[in-house]
């Protein structure tokens, strides 16, 4: 008998890290899809920004990638997504 407690232990292993394995794989397609939607759409200024020595007009193309910088602007609803 106590050989079969300890195969039961090692298949509840296998079973738990096969779940945690499809939890990790969903959670980074979920991660491509949210990178590959921000690729599509680009950030527009809705203020004039001076960003690295650049006076970017209302309804410029941001530059991404000071991912800093982006989220202040987000933030401060003085850039948005499209």
């Amino acid at each position: 008998m106590p050989g079969r407690t300890i195969n039961k232990s090692k298949d509840e292993k296998i079973v738990k890290v096969e779940v945690q394995e499809e939890q990790v794989q969903e959670e980074q397609s979920q991660e491509e899809q949210e990178l590959e939607e921000e690729k599509t759409k680009k950030l527009f200024a809705l203020y004039p920004i001076l960003f690295e020595s650049h006076q970017y007009k209302i309804g410029e193309q941001l530059p991404t990638h000071n991912m800093e910088m982006v989220e202040a602007w987000i933030e401060a609803e003085a850039a948005i997504w499209k």
